[in-house]
C-alpha cells in the first residue's frame, strides 16, 4: 500500500512541476496553431512553461500573458495588452504597438521599440537598444547598460541606473532616482521632483524643477557637481506661496540662461525674495536672464551668494551710482542708448564685463577681446545699466 501510495504521490508530483517548452516556427499570429510545437499554449502561460520564438520567425500578438519564461530569438510584434509577470529573454526584435507591462523580470538583448504605452512595474535591463516613442513609465528598476531613448512623455517614479548612454529628446520627469555612471545627452527638458540624481552632470539644455500634471513646483535635487553649459536653461516657476528650488551637493556652475514664470497671476511686492538654487559651492553667473514684467516701479534682480542664488523683487525707480562714478574715457560704448547689440571700442585684451543694474545687482557677465568686442542687451528691461570692464567703469541706456 505504501509503495503505491509513494508511487501515485511521484507521478502527482511531476504532473505538476512538468515543464512544457512551446516553440513557434514560421511568419504569421500568435494564434496560428500550426506554427506552434508540440502545441498552441493559448494566451496565457502557466508559471511551469515556456515559449520560444526561433530566429527568422515573426509573430504577431493581439495580446497574451506570460506567468513562465519567454524567449524571443524573432520578431514579435504587440497590438494588444501584453503582460510580463513571469521572464522574458529578447534576443531579437520586440515592437510594441499598444500596452506592454513588465511585472516580472526582462532582459533585452535586442531591439526593444515601444511606439505606444511602456509600463515597468519590476526589473527591466537593456542591454541593447531600447527606443521609447511614446509613453514610458518606470515604477520599479530600470537598468539601462546600452543606449536608451525617450523620444516622448517619459516618466521615471522608481530607479534608474544608467551606466550606458540615456537620450532625452522629449520632455523627460524624473520623480524619483537617477543614477547616473553613464552619458545622459539632453536635447529637451529634464524635470521633476525627485529624490536624487547622483554623480557630476553637464546640463545641456533645459532644467525644469516640477512640471508634472500633479505638481507644478517642485525640487530638482543634484548629489554631485552640475555644471551649465552655454546653451542650458534653468526654468523657474514662482506663485504666492512657493517656487521652484534647484540643489546641488557640491559644487554649481552657472552659465546659460534663466527664465522666470509668475503663476497664478502672482504680482510680488518689493522686498520679495526667492532662493532658486543652493550648493555647497556656486561659482559663474547665468549669461541672459528672461524676467516677467513686473511694472515700471519694480523688477528682479539676481543675487548670487557663495552658496545660493536668490531673486529679488526691487524698486526700479532707485538709483544709486555712487559705486559707478568712475569712467574711463578710453573705452568707448556704442550705440548707447541701445536696444539689442553694443559694442565696446578700446578693448586692447581680453577683458570680463559685468552689467549691474542701478541698484548694483549684477545681471549679466561676458568676456569681450579686441575681435569679439560685442555684448547683448537685448534681454535687459528697459532702463540705466553699470558695467564694469576690468577695473573701468561705463554707463549705458537699454531701450
Amino acid at each position: 500500500m505504501k509503495q503505491i501510495l509513494l508511487i501515485l504521490f511521484t507521478i502527482f508530483t511531476f504532473s505538476i512541476e512538468a515543464q512544457t517548452t512551446y516553440t513557434y516556427t514560421g511568419i504569421g499570429n500568435w494564434t496560428d496553431q500550426a506554427n506552434w510545437s508540440p502545441s498552441y499554449p493559448g494566451t496565457t502561460l502557466s508559471t511551469a512553461d515556456e515559449i520560444i520564438i526561433t530566429a527568422g520567425s515573426e509573430v504577431t500578438a493581439s495580446q497574451y500573458t506570460i506567468n513562465g519564461k519567454l524567449f524571443n530569438r524573432g520578431k514579435l510584434t504587440n497590438n494588444s495588452s501584453v503582460r510580463i509577470n513571469g521572464e522574458a529573454t529578447n534576443e531579437g526584435d520586440i515592437v510594441n504597438r499598444s500596452f506592454f507591462t513588465n511585472n516580472g523580470t526582462v532582459i533585452n538583448l535586442g531591439t526593444f521599440q515601444s511606439n505606444s504605452f511602456f509600463e515597468n512595474n519590476s526589473i527591466f535591463t537593456n542591454q541593447n537598444i531600447f527606443q521609447s516613442n511614446s509613453f514610458f513609465d518606470n515604477y520599479g528598476t530600470f537598468n539601462n547598460e546600452a543606449t536608451l531613448t525617450s523620444s516622448s512623455f517619459g516618466t521615471n517614479s522608481g530607479t534608474i541606473n544608467n551606466t550606458g548612454i540615456f537620450n532625452i529628446v522629449y520632455n523627460f520627469y524624473n520623480n524619483d532616482i537617477i543614477l547616473n555612471d553613464g552619458s545622459i545627452v539632453i536635447n529637451s527638458t529634464l524635470s521633476g521632483n525627485n529624490t536624487s540624481h547622483s554623480n557630476n552632470f553637464n546640463l545641456t539644455n533645459g532644467l525644469s524643477p516640477g512640471e508634472t500634471s500633479s505638481l507644478r513646483l517642485g525640487t530638482y535635487v543634484f548629489d554631485a557637481d552640475l555644471f551649465f553649459e552655454n546653451n542650458a536653461k534653468l526654468y523657474i516657476d514662482i506663485n504666492s506661496t512657493q517656487n521652484d528650488l534647484v540643489t546641488v551637493s557640491n559644487v554649481a556652475t552657472l552659465n546659460g540662461r534663466l527664465n522666470v514664470t509668475l503663476l497664478d497671476d502672482y504680482n510680488p511686492v518689493i522686498g520679495s525674495e526667492f532662493t532658486i538654487l543652493t550648493a555647497n559651492t556656486i561659482t559663474g553667473t547665468f549669461s541672459t536672464l528672461n524676467f516677467p514684467d513686473l511694472g515700471s516701479d519694480k523688477e528682479f534682480v539676481v543675487i548670487y551668494n557663495t552658496t545660493s542664488v536668490v531673486l529679488k523683487v526691487v524698486d526700479s525707480t532707485t538709483l544709486d551710482a555712487e559705486n559707478f562714478i568712475s569712467e574711463n574715457s578710453n573705452l568707448i560704448l556704442y550705440p548707447n542708448p541701445a536696444t539689442e547689440i553694443v559694442s565696446i571700442k578700446g578693448i586692447t585684451q581680453p577683458e570680463k564685463v559685468v552689467i549691474y543694474s542701478t541698484l548694483g545687482a549684477k545681471v549679466a557677465t561676458f568676456t569681450v577681446d579686441q575681435i569679439n568686442n560685442s555684448i547683448t542687451i537685448s534681454h535687459l528691461k528697459k532702463g540705466t545699466y553699470f558695467l564694469t570692464i576690468g577695473n573701468n567703469k561705463q554707463k549705458i541706456i537699454k531701450r
